[in-house]
């Protein structure tokens, strides 16, 4: 490639039921909750003891934990597509308290019934101001002490959510997971410093998939580029957990 990145910025939207498409939401009203995990920064993604520079760790990635997450998906690809640069997950957040810890996870769910990581990425909601070099793919935080912003319990806030850039096919047949959670479990050695909040066990996020609030993901996507080989075997990909695919219900905001 003689550009980086070398794809195109492609914006999917979440949709009411789990989907993830590109057909913005027309809906009046609809939005997802999830629960914050007060314990989920303590939790990596390899078995006690595990060495993470071995040839094969024993992974320990763990299903999306009904309740304490929200899941979207892309109906099945009917082309092989290459994710080769940065993303972004544009959120409208309503929160349940002054901040929100929030995780943005890609995977691929594949038709062997797998489900394959492909990248994680962070926010602390307060610390969402973007700079100037932001891009639709690429979300920069500016992270000056400034800029530094609360919520307001209960109101729709935009929070976008940068994914660092990854490489990874996506082969035909297969679907593009976005699930959306409190950070933790997605590391081998990081440990995450989670903001703690009174009353946290009961600390509910909802984030917005309708015509007011309309949530989606751009991706850095390569159309036509070849790709190699069949599905590899599960798991075999260096710092690319594998684990059996889950299906999950996004329990609806009140």
């Amino acid at each position: 490639f003689d550009a980086w990145p070398p794809g195109e910025p492609v914006r999917l939207y979440l949709r009411a039921g789990g989907g993830l498409d590109a057909a913005a939401p027309v809906e009046t009203a609809a939005a997802s909750r999830f629960e914050l995990d007060p314990a989920a920064g303590e939790r990596g993604n390899q078995e006690d003891g595990a060495d993470p520079w071995a040839l094969l760790p024993r992974w320990d990635w763990r299903p999306l934990a009904p309740g304490k997450a929200i899941a979207f998906e892309t109906a099945a690809l009917d082309e092989d597509t290459l994710l080769l640069g940065p993303a972004s997950a544009d959120l409208w957040l309503r929160a349940g308290a002054d901040d929100a810890d929030l995780q943005v996870t890609i995977s691929e769910v594949r038709p062997d019934g797998a489900e394959l990581f492909v990248q994680s990425g962070w926010v602390r909601a307060s610390y969402r101001a973007l700079a100037p070099s932001s891009t639709a793919a690429r979300a920069v935080l500016t992270l000056a002490q400034g800029d530094i912003a609360k919520l307001a319990p209960g109101a729709w806030t935009p929070v976008r959510v940068p994914v660092p850039a990854a490489g990874h096919p996506f082969r035909r047949g297969s679907r593009v997971r976005v699930a959306i959670d409190t950070p933790g479990g997605t590391r081998t050695r990081w440990r995450f410093r989670l903001q703690r909040f009174p009353g946290a066990d009961a600390v509910h996020h909802d984030v917005g998939h309708d015509a007011a609030h309309p949530s989606s993901v751009v991706l850095t996507l390569v159309k036509g580029a070849p790709i190699p080989g069949p599905l590899p075997a599960c798991p075999s990909l260096r710092g690319q957990p594998c684990r059996p695919y889950q299906r999950l219900v996004n329990p609806p905001s009140p």
